[in-house]
């Protein structure tokens, strides 16, 4: 997703439009960041509980 923003961004050239479709490509790379780390912390904390359980 942020490539292709960033691919619309240079069709739409400078400007408040191109600076939005950035933006947004930004909180899609950083969202997607987070939700892979979040789910690989819920993972271990799962697997740590299983652990201590058996």
């Amino acid at each position: 997703m942020p490539l292709i923003a960033a691919a619309v961004a240079l069709d739409q050239g400078l400007g408040r439009g191109a600076a939005k479709t950035l933006f947004i490509g930004l909180v899609f790379a950083v969202g997607g960041t987070v939700t892979t780390i979040a789910v690989g912390r819920a993972t271990r904390q799962a697997e740590a509980q299983d652990g201590s359980k058996g």
